[in-house]
């Protein structure tokens, strides 16, 4: 594929992969950075190599031949079917719902640690979000008011729980009077 070098483009400065991470990430982290500098595959192709490292770069230089790729949708494909292995196993409804709060553990750790899993799953509902935090809280004096207060979906849940993990911060100050 013939391309005209381009004085504008720079090297993306993203995580080399090497082969050992997920190659739908690495893919997603390269396009972010590509295409905010041109629109054109060919190009796209021909800075790919420099984002590759060790055994990943190995292959790319020893099985995808200069010419071979005849599009940037072609090179993704054959990189990201040779990388399979590395792909993160896709996360669901249920992952979540094992998201528990540990019987010592403040609400904002297991809020946080609520988000981050929620970050991990594609296409969830709010409600299924509100039932996994409901059901994962411990049965504690938040839960119970969250429950009493009527509170039906994750915004309302999430306000009160960033009030409650407030107002925990201000009741733990020693002011000293």
């Amino acid at each position: 594929m013939n391309t005209p070098r381009r004085d504008k483009v720079k090297v993306p400065t993203i995580e080399p992969f090497d082969g050992t991470t997920d190659p739908e990430e690495h893919m997603a982290a390269y396009a972010a950075q590509m295409n905010v500098q041109t629109g054109c595959g060919a190009t796209w192709c021909r800075y790919f190599p420099t984002t590759l490292k060790g055994l990943a770069l190995i292959w790319f230089n020893k099985h995808v031949p200069k010419g071979s790729i005849k599009s940037y949708s072609e090179l993704e494909k054959v990189f990201i079917s040779q990388f399979a292995a590395g792909r993160r196993h896709q996360r669901t409804s249920v992952n979540l719902m094992a998201v528990r709060q540990g019987e010592t553990e403040t609400l904002r750790n297991y809020i946080k640690r609520f988000n981050e899993e929620v970050l991990k799953i594609h296409n969830l509902k709010d409600e299924t979000k509100f039932a996994a935090l409901l059901a994962g809280l411990q049965p504690d004096d938040f839960k119970f008011e969250l429950v009493k207060s009527g509170v039906s979906n994750l915004e309302e849940a999430m306000e009160k729980a960033q009030m409650h993990i407030q107002a925990t911060d201000i009741c733990k100050i020693n002011w000293g009077w």
